[in-house]
């Protein structure tokens, strides 16, 4: 904590966990929370000692405009006799609910969820939410309301589903911070669609057609490629794909982890020796990704960045990399594979091992299976090798019995 007038070059230097409080104007201050600085105002009101957010540091405040609005807030305290955080709670209890999801995404999501988590809630916001009830207090929302938004997505029922979870997870907040009553979850009562688990199992064929518009994308489309893309999905640029996008599709497919294992990997937790990777934040809990002899060729041709500790680097050096959903669109439909998900590949790994032999139980370890019923989905594959041994069987003793085995 340290004491000094609030200056730009000063709010610039400040290092994650700093306090600065200005000896311009009492209570004054700016903080720097993960890599946001906030300016706040510490006052008492009728005795009690009460904390106010200014705002984020940025294009709209700056020192002087912070102090400035320091300033009118005491003026509140001392002369209006006015409390601006009771003022400020009132207010946001009335607020539309565009600015309690903005506040939702700022103040709760980017701090207790995962980042993947993080990033799907703002796109249903913006994509989904803000349009259909952005307008409306948060208290106003209705059952009907959100009914009304799940039913308009029945065509499409995980969808319909999974915007029915955040939005619960939405309003459970709500009512945490007094914008709703408690037990007034608008989305909570409403019936779930029957969801139908989509398997879609990918053939050699297939995965040779797959290999190949992976070499192509490492080198380069075709002009006739480039052409076939949508406006909206063609690459930056003509010559390749992003090496990170394709070093992540191909470790998903060599080693039948889900995409946050991979995209989310850092190095220190890789032990090319051992051939193992420790999941320390997977889905289902801590574990080793067991490493198959080509996810250890991509791992070793990889670059490594002195200031970045992911596998796979983001653009900046606090992040990991996360373009790869684009990279993939345009990669399974130069394949000619357009039905085909990222998750699918973890679907490949675990029916080609059990399409080969390879029993249940040893085919879920790598997969992080923590129950059998969940490799159980992929037991009429085993039937194929099985089948495979009493075909060869059998005609070897139907040519026996006819005098082709003597």
């Amino acid at each position: 904590m340290a004491v000094a007038k609030i200056t730009q070059a000063r709010v610039q230097a400040m290092k994650p966990g700093d306090m600065l409080w200005d000896t311009e104007t009492r209570g004054f201050g700016v903080r720097l929370v993960k890599r946001e600085r906030v300016y706040v105002l510490k006052y008492r009101f009728k005795g009690r000692l009460r904390w106010y957010s200014i705002g984020r540091h940025g294009s709209l405040w700056t020192p002087s405009l912070a102090r400035r609005e320091a300033l009118r807030l005491l003026h509140m305290v001392h002369v209006e006799r006015i409390d601006p955080a009771a003022d400020r709670d009132a207010t946001k209890r009335e607020a539309p609910f565009a600015n309690f999801a903005e506040r939702f995404l700022g103040e709760y999501a980017e701090r207790k969820v995962k980042k993947q988590t993080f990033y799907e809630y703002k796109r249903q916001i913006e994509k989904y939410f803000i349009p259909a009830f952005g307008h409306l207090r948060v208290s106003a929302i209705t059952r009907s309301d959100v009914e009304k938004l799940h039913q308009s997505k029945r065509s499409t029922p995980l969808q319909a589903n999974r915007l029915l979870d955040t939005l619960s997870s939405m309003f459970t907040i709500a009512e945490r911070w007094g914008l709703r009553p408690t037990g007034s979850n608008p989305a909570r009562s409403i019936q779930r669609y029957k969801e139908t688990k989509r398997e879609r199992l990918i053939t050699p064929a297939e995965l040779a057609k797959l290999g190949e518009a992976l070499v192509q994308a490492e080198h380069g489309y075709t002009d006739e490629q480039w052409s076939a893309f949508s406006k909206e999905n063609r690459p930056p640029r003509k010559s390749a794909e992003d090496p990170r996008a394709i070093a992540a599709i191909r470790l998903l497919a060599f080693t039948g982890a889900r995409r946050n294992e991979i995209l989310s990997l850092e190095w220190k937790h890789v032990d090319l020796k051992r051939r193992v990777a420790r999941l320390t934040d997977s889905k289902t809990g801590a574990r080793n990704l067991i490493l198959s002899e080509p996810a250890i060729a991509i791992l070793q041709s990889l670059p490594r960045q002195k200031d970045n500790p992911w596998v796979l680097p983001g653009d900046r050096s606090d992040s990991y990399f996360i373009g790869v959903a684009h990279p993939w669109e345009r990669i399974r439909a130069a394949a000619g594979l357009n039905d085909v998900r990222l998750h699918d590949l973890r679907h490949c790994f675990a029916s080609t091992a059990v399409s080969a032999g390879e029993s249940l139980y040893t085919t879920g370890k790598p997969l992080g299976h923590r129950i059998p019923n969940t490799t159980q989905r992929y037991a009429h594959l085993a039937d194929d090798p099985v089948r495979a041994v009493a075909d060869r069987t059998g005609r070897f003793i139907n040519d026996a019995m006819n005098g082709g085995g003597v």
